[in-house]
């Protein structure tokens, strides 16, 4: 259910950036490369799961490295992992987002 859910995300991307485009409205997919360290995390997979995990931080920062992005609509309908988004926006170094 999980991957039905994820896969039908990506075609809603795929599909409204299309739609979208005319009136110059970019739509993409960010997906994150780890774990984020979230209730949910917390709830699924206890301490051992929060400890690999990034701070919440991380993944907002993909985000506004998306939304800041000088021509969105050269790139929509794309989907991305938090990682390469940043390391496209020349970060390299994720250690000060990690939880341990």
């Amino acid at each position: 259910a999980y991957t039905m859910s994820k896969y039908g995300v990506s075609l809603l991307v795929r599909g409204l950036a299309e739609e979208l485009r005319s009136q110059r409205i970019a739509v993409h997919a960010l997906w994150p490369a780890r774990t984020i360290a979230t209730a949910a995390v917390q709830m699924l997979g206890g301490a051992e799961w929060m400890r690999r995990s990034r701070r919440p931080e991380f993944f907002a920062e993909a985000v506004r490295a998306l939304l800041t992005r000088e021509d969105p609509l050269a790139t929509s309908g794309r989907w991305y992992l938090d990682e390469e988004v940043l390391r496209e926006r020349g970060e390299l170094d994720f250690r000060r987002y990690a939880v341990d």
